[in-house]
């Protein structure tokens, strides 16, 4: 109500409300008593113009009410339209800037129609007085004179307006087009300074124009001046190049340093590569410091390939390296390892770089050391380079400048300092006797004791793997009392046994089911055939033969009522094969030995009647909780067959013992006693302690402590500290006896090198320290066989010479020589030992074998220990790898041909050989047939001794040689010229066209003897010895040049060892490939 009072009060056309009556009757109706006070109240007020205190009244009685706004909106039309006429006679005098000055003091801004109404009027007014400046403004900008018409414009205040904006730009773009021919030849001339400047001070707005430009023509003069500065530099004119630099800040100084560098190293490139065509290699050495060593070595490799091939010969052949063999030879780090596969040339890598040094670095032969493990090494190095000629003139003549470890430790105890007669001679062959000599003072009722003590029991937490596990509880082999070798704990129980109670017997004698037919009552005879066949055996063969008893004996794997269940472990592992099979296995021959079959009527053959004269079997199995209660069932079982035999004296089974196992025991001091020397050599009390804190089996326990006994006496012997004429003994050697008198040993070998060191380290001998401060080179082959005793020579030497260059070659995967201390920490870790200037390098391509043996031997051995070790081939597919089963091979007896073969095998006692005996040998004599227009065939077995008909391998070779020539294959002279049989250990380092590797088969490839665990304190473990022995046939294999025939007799259980030794990922498909064959 008040609101539309407030509006009609200010908005009537009449003249203003002065009194109530004048808003009518009905407004005065609808007002409540309070309103009619006010208006009452401000009529006065109004009629006075008193505006300031009407507001006052109003904003008093209504604060809240909002009528304060009406209030306000009333009170600025009561104002505009009394000052109205001012702002109009302001806008006429032009007065723009006074005008939005008196508005604003009005502040009307809330009534929006009269800031239309102002707005209109002061556009009008400004294009009235713009239209009078016209002309004047146009003027100035027509003669560019943008300041002038800027200013008029401010002035005036004109400066927003559409016309004056407008024209302005108009007249700056057409003198900005004008000028851009201006700052276009600037820009050509590369003033861009300049041409900036211009535009700036025009200040135009088209900036892209410019920038585009600007961008155009300096990317374009960057251009021209980098193909300047490349023209300089590829004329190594680099201080031109660097003034053009200088002159330019366009220029990226990473390019041109980049360029700069370039264009050095070409230039020195160059200059090198003029050395190196003259193989001036010292020449260019002194240039290469601004070359990285492997950019260098790069370009070096090809002119020392060229200089060997052209300058250097061997024999009146070029002396041809690869491209690995040539980095190792001119690599110059200050420590250097080379990992050399088989046949990969590392011998001749060796020569080359002494020729290399001596040729072209003027390296004399006393300032080279090139160390080797054996004599044969050395001789065959140092006569190599005998032959060696460059440019036609020999350059070595009787060279002695490779030697071994044990030589030049010699050399400086015997020759240098003269201790000959502290010394005496050094103990080498004789030492396996020497030790002999030494353990026949220990107790002998500890080496029986240790004998007939029970195994370590192998454990899955010391294998990598589940299967390597289970290969090494299939594997197995224990030791008896007599020396015989059986498959488990409890046969070796029942063997100590029965030769504890002078019992004799055989161990799985061979019965031939054929002799067994012409006993046969008809009416079996075909059960016997079925059975034949269905397990696919030739033979019977219980596991113990009682020879004066006609007593065969069986000890079952399993008990009969056990379940699969409770034999898991077993049949995983593979010892027994497939459970029901086994089982079917125990009834059928439990029905053989009843012998309910036997006896036709008709007479009986020789072989046939130690069947028939068989009497009823002995069964144990393996639920027993220990030795004594099993030895107790053993005693019940025999007295229930008649046989009552007392145990032998004490006395007399210590002497027995002792006969059957000193030289076996001898040999396992031997080793405890090398391991020690090279482990324990410069703190004996560590190996004390080792052996004293040992809390293993009892077993283990025992031969320890015999061990520390006679490595101290065996010391103290050859100190002369114990009499030494205890130790005159005899020998038995080559079927001759013989005295032999050990006083006038004081030293072996590794006691040499241990003296040596002492007198290096010790510094008091003025020729030694003279002698070594000589070596400029020390070079050492066979790293892989590196032990602490030798790492500690090679260290003592560089004490004395510490700018000497080592460089040292091997293959870990040839690493077969850990019996005799040999660890390959060394070759793993040769970073770690030598770590100044260190680099290690590759030789890797084999040239002996062909292709498809490489490929056997690499899978073999990535799959197998699990390395990536580069190994590639050079020759074709020529070759072949055949897989052979021997049981297989067709042996007719009827037939004469086949009766040489059981002739030769025929054992010296009259018993003829075994089938698989008699396979053996056709099957190896047939393979040399097939080669014998070869060079050289090699035959390899993993041990001394073969299983097969029990003999060692020189009987064997000389039986097979028999069988050729009887056959015709050979003359005598030429197989023993042309077939060699070695072990896998003697091999390495030879080579041959074919190589048949024999009895690759469970328990010997691979083998796991009881005796591991003996050697634990020295770091000997389970898996150590697998990985070891994958060494070894990795090493045997590779011998191999044409031809690789492996003899495996297939598992008749169905679980192939050997396979599963070797397939490891794809070596199975890769060896029963192309040319293999099972015959």
């Amino acid at each position: 109500m008040i609101d539309w009072l407030l509006q009609t009060m200010t908005n009537s056309k009449k003249n203003p409300i002065t009194k109530l009556d004048d808003l009518g009757e009905l407004l005065i109706k609808r007002m409540t008593d309070s309103e009619k006070k006010l208006v009452v109240e401000l009529l006065p007020l109004f009629e006075a113009n008193n505006i300031a205190e009407a507001g006052k009244l109003f904003t008093e009685n209504y604060p809240r009410n909002g009528y304060s706004d009406s209030f306000d909106r009333w009170y600025s039309v009561h104002i505009w339209k009394k000052h109205r006429g001012s702002v109009e006679q302001k806008l006429r005098q032009y007065d723009f800037i006074g005008t939005e000055k008196t508005l604003s003091e009005l502040n009307v801004s809330k009534l929006h129609w009269a800031s239309f109404w102002f707005d209109q009027r002061l556009q009008h007014y400004k294009e009235e007085l713009l239209n009078e400046w016209k002309p004047s403004i146009e003027g100035r900008l027509q003669l560019y004179d943008f300041a002038s018409a800027e200013n008029i414009l401010l002035k005036l205040g004109l400066t927003d307006m559409n016309w004056s904006k407008k024209r302005l730009q108009y007249y700056k773009e057409k003198q900005f087009n004008k000028l851009k021919s201006s700052i276009e030849k600037k820009l050509q001339r590369y003033d861009f300074v300049s041409a900036r400047k211009i535009f700036s001070e025009f200040g135009a707005k088209d900036s892209h124009w410019f920038e585009d430009k600007l961008h155009y023509y300096r990317e374009k003069h960057l251009t021209e001046l980098k193909s300047l500065i490349e023209k300089k530099l590829r004329q190594y004119n680099f201080t031109e190049a660097e003034r053009i630099l200088s002159r330019s800040d366009l220029i990226d100084k990473t390019w041109f340093e980049q360029r700069l560098q370039y264009y050095k190293e070409k230039q020195l490139k160059v200059l090198i590569k003029d050395k190196l065509c003259q193989y001036d290699f010292i020449g260019a050495d002194k240039i290469s410091n601004a070359l990285d060593r492997q950019s260098y070595e790069t370009i070096k490799a090809k002119y020392v390939k060229q200089w060997f091939e052209q300058h250097v010969y061997e024999d009146g052949r070029a002396y041809v390296l690869d491209e690995q063999q040539v980095l190792a030879v001119l690599n110059d780090n200050k420590n250097t390892i080379v990992t050399a596969r088989a046949g990969s040339g590392k011998t001749r890598t060796l020569v080359a770089k002494v020729v290399y040094l001596a040729a072209k670095y003027n390296i004399k032969p006393d300032e080279l050391l090139v160390f080797v493990f054996n004599k044969k090494a050395s001789d065959e190095i140092n006569e190599r380079l005998e032959k060696i000629t460059v440019d036609g003139k020999q350059i070595f003549y009787n060279p002695e400048i490779a030697t071994t470890f044990h030589a030049f430790a010699r050399r400086i105890v015997y020759s240098i300092c003269g201790e000959n007669e502290k010394y005496g001679k050094i103990l080498a062959e004789e030492k396996a006797y020497f030790i002999q000599a030494v353990i026949k003072n220990i107790p002998k009722r500890k080496v029986y004791q240790f004998f007939r003590s029970e195994y370590f029991q192998i454990k899955r937490d010391r294998f990598a793997s589940e299967q390597e596990y289970f290969e090494a509880l299939r594997n197995s082999k224990y030791e008896t009392l007599d020396g015989n070798v059986v498959k488990s704990e409890a046969e070796k129980i029942i063997s100590d046994y029965l030769f504890e109670h002078g019992i004799t017997y055989y161990y799985e004698n061979e019965y031939y089911l054929n002799s067994a037919y012409s006993i046969c009552q008809e009416a079996n005879r075909k059960r016997l055939y079925e059975l034949k066949n269905k397990f696919k055996q030739e033979s019977i063969k219980p596991d113990f033969y009682l020879k004066d008893y006609d007593i065969p004996w069986e000890h079952w794997a399993i008990n009969g009522d056990e379940s699969l269940n409770k034999i898991a472990d077993i049949n995983k592992c593979g010892i027994i094969g497939d459970y029901d099979e086994y089982k079917a296995k125990m009834i059928w021959k439990r029905w053989f030995y009843q012998k309910s079959w036997i006896d036709n009527g008709k007479p009986a053959g020789k072989y046939a009647l130690q069947i028939k004269k068989m009497r009823p079997l002995i069964e144990t199995t393996r639920n027993f909780e220990n030795r004594e209660e099993f030895e107790a069932k053993i005693e019940k079982i025999l007295q229930e067959h008649g046989i009552n035999k007392p145990k032998l004296p004490e006395e007399e089974l210590i002497k027995k013992v002792w006969n059957s196992q000193v030289k076996r025991f001898s040999k396992m001091i031997m080793q405890f006693i090398d391991r020690a020397q090279q482990q324990f050599f410069d703190d004996t009390s560590e190996l004390r302690q080792r052996v004293e804190c040992f809390n293993g089996d009892d077993r283990t326990k025992v031969f320890l402590e015999i061990g520390l006994r006679c490595y101290f006496d065996y010391h103290n012997y050859l100190a002369g500290k114990l009499p030494k004429e205890k130790l005159i003994t005899k020998i038995t050697r080559n079927n001759k006896e013989g005295i032999l008198d050990f006083r006038q040993y004081g030293i072996d070998f590794n006691l040499l090198l241990k003296r040596a060191i002492d007198i290096v380290n010790g510094g008091e001998h003025e020729d030694v320290e003279s002698l070594l401060s000589l070596k400029k080179y020390i070079l050492v082959d066979e790293y892989q066989d590196f032990s602490k005793l030798f790492l500690k020579m090679i260290l003592s030497v560089r004490d004395v010479c510490p700018e000497s260059k080592l460089f040292v070659v091997g293959d870990d995967w040839q690493a077969i020589n850990r019996f005799a201390g040999s660890d390959t920490e060394y070759f793993k870790r040769f970073t770690d030992y030598f770590s100044e200037d260190s680099r290690k390098l590759e030789i890797t391509t084999n040239y002996r074998c062909d292709r498809r043996i490489v490929e056997n031997a690499r899978t073999f051995m990535r799959n197998s220990l699990g390395e990536n070790g580069n190994f590639s081939a050079n020759s074709g597919h020529n070759g072949e790898v055949a897989l052979i089963d021997p049981t297989k091979t067709y042996i007719d007896y009827k037939d004469d041909k086949d009766n040489i073969y059981k002739k030769a095998m025929m054992a010296s006692e009259g018993r003829n050989p075994s089938k698989a005996a008699v396979q053996y040998i056709k099957t190896v004599a047939e393979i040399i047939k097939g080669n014998k227009d070869k060079q050289k065939i090699l035959l390899l077995h993993r041990n001394n001794d073969t299983s097969f008909w029990f003999i060692d391998l020189l009987a064997f070779y000389n039986r097979l040689c028999s069988a050729v020539v009887e056959k015709k294959f050979m003359h005598e002279d030429e197989f023993k010229e042309k077939v060699e049989i070695l072990t896998m250990h003697r091999a390495k380092g030879l080579e041959a066209d074919v190589v048949i590797i024999l009895e690759a088969d469970d328990g010997i490839i691979p083998t796991y003897h009881q005796d591991t665990h003996l050697f634990e304190i020295f770091g000997e473990t389970e898996q150590i010895v697998l990985d070891d022995q994958k060494n070894l046939f990795y090493v045997a294999i590779t011998r191999a040049k044409e031809k690789l025939y492996i003899l495996h007799n297939k598992n008749p259980k169905g679980r192939n060892g050997f396979i599963e030794f070797v397939n490891y990922g794809e070596w199975q498909q890769v060896l029963l490939y192309g040319a293999c064959f099972w015959l």
